[in-house]
């Protein structure tokens, strides 16, 4: 599925969050599961986000594949990837709040221009020519050797 509500909740101990609908097909899956990935998608994969949202794509070609990490599947192609262990499930209004520990992270294509929502759209965020900042938020052995 592609989330339009996906938080960082936590740095000690590393915490993300995803909101579900309650009438959306997977969160009975979310609700029986240990954890769950994100892929952080680059802007090319904008069909692939459109695809699971259950936007119209147009004809469709190939499947998409999948790799697993840290226990739980991930989209090939993502520019950055999260594995994580569910903790804690939190009613709020139509949707379930799943929160998780992130137990692995990577960046598989750092390079890469990244797919935002933004306005209601899909976007496209654009370098800036600044020099970026290296930073280690959650505080992974070599997680800052992700940012350069």
């Amino acid at each position: 599925m592609t989330a339009n509500a996906f938080m960082s909740a936590s740095l000690s101990p590393p915490l993300v969050v995803v909101g579900v609908r309650r009438e959306a097909r997977l969160h009975s899956a979310f609700a029986r599961s240990d954890g769950y990935g994100v892929s952080i998608l680059p802007a090319r994969l904008e069909r692939e986000a459109r695809r699971f949202a259950g936007l119209p794509v147009g004809p469709h070609g190939q499947e998409p594949g999948f790799v697993e990490r840290g226990g739980v599947p991930i989209l090939e192609g993502a520019l950055a990837w999260l594995a994580t262990r569910l903790v804690a499930a939190h009613p709020a209004g139509d949707h379930t709040l799943f929160v998780a520990e992130v137990v692995e992270l990577g960046v598989d294509d750092g390079d890469a221009v990244p797919l935002v929502f933004f306005r209601s759209a899909f976007t496209r965020v654009e370098p800036t020519t600044e020099e970026p900042v290296a930073i280690d938020p959650w505080g992974f052995p070599g997680a800052s050797d992700l940012w350069g």
